[in-house]
């Protein structure tokens, strides 16, 4: 490990993937706390929530910051159709998504030359101490190491990260990102890279251990990268399930509410 690192402090995303079926029905809000360091810039904190509502392949995350602000992502993975909706302009725009199809359980696939991978991942997770009991589900505590090694001199040579998390034994993550069938209990989907490679090729990836692939109900990812030759700086994301709900969601949630006026959608 490089002698100087800088330490990036994060909670994994409760967008990781997971299997469509789990759930027809899910409202899901988020807690998430923000905080950079830097020994240029110093020091600054946020605090924002957000809300996840699924019904079968119909996807929607509202986000409300701090400001008051409100936004909201509208997923339809059948059609592949997307509304990026800002409820303070009253606007909204359409966008193109993977599509997922529900019936063959795969994603369209895209065309493309595949290149030789330039980051390796490997990953292992272990179960430690006894379960709890959260959002009044059994939940057991997954700590997982993983450690990724580049050969492209762009990106660093070695990222390290720690992924330790609650996770319900009896509930499934739901569904928020379209992610293909194929995809869902692959661990390079649930646990991820470090660090994406510039050069767009995915990482080859190999995992051992079980898999933590329950509720996030509790996930904090700590991630130890070389710092900066002329700074060091660190990032805090924590989030945290706060609530969870099966309760039917009115279809009407994942279209743009009437009255909104539909702009083209931005160039950048």
């Amino acid at each position: 490990m490089p002698k100087r690192l800088a330490k990036v402090v994060c909670v994994v995303a409760i967008i990781s993937a997971v299997c469509p079926c789990a759930h027809s029905d899910v409202t899901m809000k988020v807690e998430t706390r923000t905080s950079t360091s830097d020994s240029v810039a110093g020091k600054t904190e946020s605090k924002s929530e957000g809300t996840y509502y699924i019904q079968d392949n119909s996807l929607r995350h509202d986000t409300f910051a701090p400001s008051g602000s409100h936004i909201a992502i509208m997923r339809h993975c059948d059609s592949g159709i997307s509304y990026f909706v800002d409820f303070d302009r009253r606007e909204y725009y359409s966008f193109a998504s993977p599509r997922y199809s529900a019936e063959n359980n795969h994603a369209e696939a895209s065309s493309g030359i595949q290149r030789k991978a330039s980051s390796f991942v490997q990953s292992e997770t272990h179960e430690v101490g006894k379960t709890q009991v959260l959002l009044g589900h059994t939940a057991r505590h997954l700590i997982t190491k993983v450690t990724q090694s580049n050969s492209d001199s762009r990106t660093p040579a070695v990222v390290e990260e720690v992924i330790d998390g609650w996770y319900l034994t009896d509930v499934k993550q739901p569904q928020t990102n379209c992610m293909p069938q194929s995809a869902m209990d692959d661990p390079s989907s649930l646990i991820g890279a470090p660090m994406l490679p510039p050069d767009g090729t995915t990482p080859e990836f190999k995992h051992s251990g079980p898999m933590p692939n329950g509720l996030a109900a509790r996930v904090k990812r700590t991630r130890y990268a070389p710092s900066d030759q002329n700074s060091e700086s660190s990032v805090v994301l924590e989030q945290e399930v706060i609530d969870f709900s099966g309760a039917t969601v009115d279809p009407r949630m994942f279209e743009p509410p009437a009255g909104f006026r539909n702009i083209p959608k931005p160039s950048k």
